[in-house]
């Protein structure tokens, strides 16, 4: 959304002036609230990198500090476009009391909240100067050299593929439907709907709310607004659901402003925590509620390994006005316990070089079997994408317009005057949960998505698109890939993969990593990368369009899905793709299949398609605009050597009332297909895809 369109909308919905009258003579009337003394506070949550706030300071005579329920009434609408975006980047981050890793370099925090207040307080002045804003298969190669092979993920079997398509094996991702193989958890709005996963019989079994219980803010909060389920997880017998809490920036109406004299469009509302619900869900029909974890900031995603859930965090201090060095909850991030909330240790806290702003990322781990936080840890710089492997979370922030002396130092392009940064943070994970700052690098470029970064064998391989101006003042683009030391140091690199196209999708597979750019035709680079320090592109096969996403379709296989094109690079409609990897030297595309509608949420989310390699099915949601109004289809295909794609079963979904295309996800559980959204859930038999039932998800 463009800032013309949001501010048209705010216009729209700013209140009549007797609204605002009244309003603010509420205010008046009810007046200040005293500030809570010490012992009124509640007790911090015992957790570990959590500190005893101290008592807020009283807010100044004449301007209220807090905003009562009753605004609510009143503010509702005024507010609603700004719920619409949440606050942008951010995170806390926690840090460690131990030495410094040499790699991280001399900025980490180290029990310091004075470091931590100078440093947002810098970013946030640099922000405002720059007018940031914050709210394999197994083989020998032509050279002699043995393939280890391509630790393709094992495909689920073919009766039971629950599980959401992740990109590492092993590792569990949140989504907005989750299932155990036996329940079905849909995010409908502020609820979550749990249905039996039954055939025929699927129906509705229960439902959460997430506002009552452990998600309710405290009466004390102020105006504290809950927005929708964010995405779920399931781990054994918990589910757990992600919940963000929007908080009114009261600096917004002004210090010492009068009541009823200043026209206020829109109250905005920040992100303040993500909380992650834990439900008991041993009986479907019966999810009870086991606690409540929050941390400040707006939900990056989650990821699961075994019963250790890994939580990440975007916050972002929007008020430097609000910064205090006295107060550490101004400008650290918090962590909470059902309704107990404390900041964050500074020793938690870590700073990186060049942040883009006042962004704390925050990574929490929380074992779910015992229904506890084990450790948190935050970093000041924030992050845009975030990649796991088991051992390692990997947080890439981009860093635009970098000065000369750092792209010089992480080994840009010598003709490249400008371009942004990717500034990457290894986060270690040890086997109980708890989480270590273990080192801080560069690489010139910015990254796409997590696909572009993958770990293999202690190297962390990354494709970046670099942009920017050249000593001639022109603007150019390239792709590069680097390989990076454990310490985050570039040990080999292909800095100019090729030039003036940019990075559409990465699917790096053990030794090989696949790289699509796109400016006319799609060239599928196959990069060679046993050899870290030495890596070698074998082989670039071009084809209209490009693959917005990649996937293994098993020995010698690789599936595409992405857009298809001409020899102009024009782009209309959407493709299927499959192509013959087993020659590295002349990767081929065997076939591809158009497919005649307008968009698909899997061009740009992984979790909305369906790839079941065992089963020979494809599935993805897509749409097709028809005047104002959209259009819902769900397309399964079924793949064959001999055949190349064909389309098995073409399903019509419903629309939500406003005439948009919810969300859906496809999972094949016991013979049966599942196509669920906040609208409906559809099942339909795998042996003939004919409609087993339908149950109709009412408001």
């Amino acid at each position: 959304m463009t800032e013309k369109i949001f501010g048209e909308m705010a216009e729209q919905m700013r209140p009549s002036n007797e609204v605002r009258s009244d309003l603010f003579a509420r205010i008046e009337a009810d007046g200040a609230p005293a500030a809570p003394s010490p012992g009124e506070q509640e007790p911090a949550a015992p957790s570990p990198g959590e500190q005893e706030p101290a008592a807020p300071a009283p807010s100044p005579a004449g301007h209220p500090r807090r905003l009562h329920r009753w605004f609510l009434g009143a503010a509702a609408a005024v507010v609603a476009a700004s719920l619409l975006i949440p606050a942008i980047g951010g995170a806390d981050a926690p840090s460690r009391s131990d030495p410094i890793p040499s790699s991280v370099g001399a900025g980490a925090a180290s029990g310091d909240y004075g470091a931590l207040y100078a440093a947002v307080l810098d970013a946030s002045r640099r922000s405002a100067a720059k007018g940031w804003r914050t709210g394999m298969a197994a083989g020998v190669s032509d050279t002699g050299l043995a393939w280890a092979g391509e630790a393709v993920p094992a495909a689920a079997p073919a009766a039971n593929e629950s599980l959401t398509n992740t990109q590492v094996e092993g590792i569990d991702e949140s989504d907005i439907v989750k299932s155990d193989g036996r329940t079905l958890f849909v995010a409908k709005g502020k609820e979550v709907v749990l249905l039996a996963a039954a055939g025929a019989a699927t129906r509705e079994l229960a439902r959460i709310n997430t506002e009552n219980g452990g998600a309710a803010p405290s009466a004390k909060d102020g105006l504290v607004l809950q927005g929708p389920v964010v995405d779920l997880m399931v781990s054994g017998s918990t589910l757990v659901v992600f919940v963000t809490e929007y908080r009114a920036r009261e600096s917004a109406l002004g210090e010492g402003v009068v009541p009823g004299t200043e026209p206020t469009a829109y109250v905005p509302f920040d992100a303040s925590q993500t909380k992650a619900l834990l439900y008991d869900i041993t009986d479907p029909t019966a999810p009870r509620l086991r606690t409540s974890l929050g941390q400040s900031g707006a939900m990056t995603t989650s990821r699961l390994v075994g019963s250790l859930l890994y939580l990440v965090t975007e916050y972002v201090v929007t008020d430097p006005d609000a910064i205090k060095a006295d107060d550490a909850k101004t400008f650290v991030p918090a962590l909470s316990e059902g309704t107990r909330t404390a900041a964050m240790k500074a020793s938690n806290c870590w700073l990186v070089p060049q942040s883009q702003g006042p962004h704390y990322t925050v990574v929490t781990s929380i074992d779910v079997a015992a229904a506890k936080r084990v450790d948190a840890v935050s970093v000041l710089g924030g992050s845009q994408t975030v990649s796991m492997s088991t051992s390692n979370l990997y947080l890439a922030a981009t860093i635009n317009d970098a000065p000369a002396a750092d792209l010089v130092r992480a080994g840009a392009p010598k003709d490249i005057t400008s371009t942004a940064l990717t500034q990457l943070t290894r986060i270690a994970l040890a086997d109980d949960g708890q989480l270590s700052l273990a080192a801080q690098g560069s690489i010139p470029g910015s990254v796409l998505n997590q696909f572009a970064l993958d770990e293999y064998q202690d190297h962390l391989r990354v494709a970046t698109t670099i942009a920017g101006q050249n000593r001639k003042k022109r603007w150019v683009e390239r792709t590069a890939l680097y390989v990076l030391d454990a310490q985050l140091k570039t040990v080999g690199s292909l800095p100019s993969l090729v030039k003036n196209e940019t990075v559409q999708s990465v699917r790096f597979l053990g030794q090989v990593g696949y790289v699509v750019t796109f400016k006319q035709v799609d060239p599928l680079f196959t990069v060679d990368l046993r050899d870290p320090a030495k890596p070698v592109v074998l082989s670039a096969l071009k084809v209209p369009g490009f693959s917005a996403y990649l996937h293994s379709w098993g020995e010698g296989r690789l599936l595409g899905f992405g857009r298809q094109g001409n020899s102009k690079g024009e782009t209309n409609g959407l493709k299927l793709s499959m192509f013959d990897t087993s020659d590295r030297l002349a990767v081929a595309q065997i076939t591809a299949k158009e497919i005649r509608f307008d968009g698909s949420e899997a061009l740009s989310n992984h979790h909305a398609i369906l790839v079941a390699p065992d089963s020979g099915l494809i599935g993805v949601p897509v749409t097709l605009w028809s005047g104002e109004k959209q259009r819902l289809r769900y397309l399964v295909y079924r793949y064959q050597p001999q055949t190349g794609f064909e389309l098995a079963k073409k399903i019509a979904l419903n629309t939500g009332n406003d005439g948009r295309a919810p969300r859906v996800r496809g999972l094949l559980i016991d013979n049966h297909l599942y196509l669920a959204s906040a609208v409906q859930v559809k099942v339909l038999s795998i042996a003939d895809f004919g409609e087993a039932a339908t149950v109709t998800l009412k408001n």
